[in-house]
């Protein structure tokens, strides 16, 4: 930073905070200390916007963005029933009775018998369950095939991506980019430290004032 480059930032650091501290006071006396200070902050976001603004045609070029690896989730699948239930029976399995009571079909034992030679429960397979089974099995399947083909374009998106960083990185060290820092440093120069240097003058003026 040249010398004639830092005079000119403390000397708009200087003004900005005098015209804040100003304003803060005068505000002060002919209102209240509300309103001082909504002046003063009115001076600070003219700064900080006028700087932003005098920097914006200076920027470097953006960045590529990486590629995200995409993780295919497990498609819609029920929730998982009981892999094996309680049989049941129309019939007494000692008897051969008909059996008309729900109780007694699943213990698959009538009334009368159960009481001499109790129930009879046999557990089986669900067939509820089968059927869940295969359409997980399919689901899986069909998950690993979506993720196999969003692994393929990752891999070719990373290949894009790495020929876009080279190519970004020899913009970065282009003369024009070097003509935009240039530029970027010349605006921080001329305002200086008048955006952070106002606002502490602006609260050191509500505390005295």
């Amino acid at each position: 930073m040249s010398t004639s480059s830092r005079r000119r930032g403390i000397a708009w650091t200087v003004v900005f905070s005098a015209v804040g501290v100003g304003l803060h006071v005068l505000g002060t006396a002919v209102g209240s200390g509300l309103l001082g200070s909504t002046l003063a902050a009115v001076v600070w976001a003219a700064v900080l916007g006028h700087r932003q603004s005098a920097m914006s045609p200076f920027k470097d070029p953006p960045a590529p963005v990486a590629p995200v690896l995409e993780l295919v989730a497990l498609g819609p699948v029920p929730p998982e029933p009981d892999r094996r239930v309680l049989e049941e029976s129309d019939s007494c399995v000692i008897c051969g009775r008909p059996l008309t009571n729900a109780d007694s079909s699943k213990a698959r034992v009538g009334t009368q018998c159960i009481q001499v030679h109790g129930p009879r429960f046999k557990m089986v397979e669900n067939l509820a369950w089968v059927r869940w089974s295969t359409e997980l099995v399919a689901a899986r399947a069909e998950q690993a095939q979506r993720q196999a083909e969003a692994d393929a374009a990752h891999s070719r998106a990373v290949a894009t991506h790495a020929q876009q960083y080279e190519r970004w990185q020899e913009e970065l060290a282009s003369p024009e980019a070097a003509e935009c820092r240039a530029g970027r440093d010349a605006v921080k120069a001329r305002y200086g430290l008048a955006p952070w240097a106002t606002p502490l003058a602006y609260a050191m003026t509500a505390l005295l004032v």
